[in-house]
């Protein structure tokens, strides 16, 4: 079902002011409720929602607010397009949220990958995928993807707002920036170089694999059409839902897995461990010239694929040796 009500920009404005304009309490009543449904199981999507209720009644208690952040944006292009308000209300209007099967997550947090701009499966998405990262307790629960076109419609970068929980103090965060390697830590951040460079390298690589992964043929999707009731919701008060797209593997590529692992010889190690794997993004053509003139049966051979305008390959990242498994990832307090 169309969503009639939220076709318009009128109409979206007046939505978002009505949800603003909430009393406080029960500002608080659906901040709780949607992270309650968020701990039950309900999705990463909930805890944004959660998130953006608390974030509206910190601002009403002349607290610390997101909503605060508007003053540091020089232009109105940038504010739409960087400020963390303008990013979710983008996804909730106009976002699809995709959502990753274990075993998926389990071989892309084992995998390195090239930071550059790709091709997007839509121009506002979100991955739900809580990433714990190499500090403790710093952890990701949901990130918007956001596409930057110029004036030629033309794909020129991605800015991101990831929402996070700190566990070390019980408290949530929000960062926000652009799909980059190298980007310094802003002088007004609440993060410390570590935790800075720790968050956006964690972003890049989720972004970097699950679009890879996403365009290689052993990928599965299945579409659930959660955004038919959006009219009757919308009614009620509530957030209109976003389609979600869970993402698994397909049978062969578990085979696949499991024969490169058979391959190992194991009986030298006591532990198992992973063994970390990269995709290889074949982007001289000239050089390459081979590669981009193979049919679909010979890359299929050679296990290269069509990556948007690139011919990419996955070398797996595989577990190896016996006993317990060993987690790489260092710690830091």
């Amino acid at each position: 079902m169309e969503n009639i009500l939220l076709n318009k920009r009128d109409d979206k404005f007046k939505w978002m002011i009505s949800m603003l304009r909430k009393d406080n309490q029960t500002l608080a009543k659906e901040c709780s409720g949607n992270l309650t449904a968020y701990m039950n199981g309900e999705g990463g999507e909930y805890f944004l929602f959660s998130y953006l209720y608390g974030q509206v009644l910190s601002l009403n208690l002349g607290g610390s607010s997101f909503f605060n952040s508007y003053k540091n944006y020089d232009s109105f292009d940038k504010l739409t397009q960087l400020s963390a308000p303008s990013q979710i209300q983008n996804f909730i209007f106009n976002g699809k949220n995709f959502k990753m099967t274990n075993p998926v997550w389990e071989l892309l947090k084992n995998t390195k990958n090239k930071v550059f701009i790709r091709n997007h499966p839509f121009q506002t998405f979100s991955i739900d995928q809580k990433i714990n990262t190499k500090i403790e307790g710093l952890n990701i629960i949901f990130t918007i993807f956001q596409e930057v076109v110029s004036k030629d419609l033309e794909v020129i970068g991605c800015n991101y707002l990831s929402i996070g929980r700190d566990e070390r103090d019980d408290s949530e965060f929000w960062i926000s920036g652009t799909i980059k390697e190298g980007i310094p830590n802003p002088e007004n951040s609440s993060f410390s170089n570590e935790e800075f460079k720790e968050l956006t390298e964690s972003i890049n690589q989720l972004y970097s694999n699950f679009i890879d992964y996403l365009n290689h043929p052993y990928s599965n999707q299945t579409i659930y059409k959660l955004s038919s009731n959006n009219e009757k919701r919308v009614k009620r008060g509530q957030f209109p839902r976003q389609d979600r797209y869970v993402i698994d593997i397909k049978k062969e590529f578990i085979n696949t897995i499991l024969t490169n692992k058979n391959q190992e010889d194991n009986t030298r190690y006591n532990s198992k461990f992973w063994v970390r794997g990269h995709f290889k993004h074949f982007r001289n053509k000239k050089r390459f010239n081979r590669l981009y003139n193979l049919d679909e049966e010979q890359r299929k051979k050679e296990g290269l694929f069509i990556n948007g305008k690139l011919i990419s390959k996955w070398i797996l990242p595989y577990i190896k040796g016996n006993g317990t498994l060993i987690e790489k990832n260092r710690r830091a307090n």
